[in-house]
């Protein structure tokens, strides 16, 4: 990791030792400090990009880390010199718990990286057809959710006699929704 990390100050190398070693405690402190999660290295690593190509399972800091990062404001999208997301990470890796955390936080199904390989064509490519099954079947879930999330909220606003009332910020959504 010492090549990549060339030119970064100190105190923003922490922060990538922490993501990459799996140190959960150390990434509270720095996100509570209000560290740089977005820093970037030489390779154009961040450290939602470590944690992602961190360890396996519920249980390894990995997953709690890369919470604590996108809960921080990380960028969920970014890309690394080569074009590879967290998500191309969190599927080479083998980390279908990550790429479910990704996924709930909007990750792109349809950044490639410079090869021309979204995520699921990458996972499909290296013989990981577990995790381009996850990736795949992940948009239904998203359409599953928008839809009842849809539902709920028209009845909330056909059930509340909040937004019965005619105040002029009310009145526009309330038509729309006619």
């Amino acid at each position: 990791m010492a090549k990549f990390n060339a030119g970064i100050p100190m105190e923003l190398k922490d922060i990538f030792s922490a993501a990459d070693t799996g140190d959960l405690d150390r990434i509270r402190q720095l996100v509570e400090e209000r560290a740089d999660v977005n820093v970037k290295n030489a390779a154009g690593w961040t450290p939602l990009l470590y944690a992602a190509n961190g360890g396996h399972g519920n249980e390894n800091p990995y997953l709690e880390i890369a919470r604590l990062l996108i809960e921080a404001g990380a960028d969920i999208n970014v890309q690394e010199r080569t074009g590879w997301t967290p998500l191309h990470r969190a599927a080479h890796n083998k980390h279908p718990e990550m790429i479910k955390l990704l996924l709930e936080n909007d990750a792109s199904l349809t950044l490639r990286d410079s090869n021309g390989h979204t995520p699921e064509q990458f996972a499909e490519d290296a013989g990981r057809s577990d995790m381009a099954q996850i990736l795949r079947d992940y948009p239904g879930e998203i359409v599953e959710m928008r839809a009842l999330r849809e539902k709920l909220f028209r009845e909330y606003v056909e059930n509340s006699t909040v937004l019965q009332q005619d105040t002029p910020c009310m009145k526009p959504l309330r038509l729309k929704l006619r």
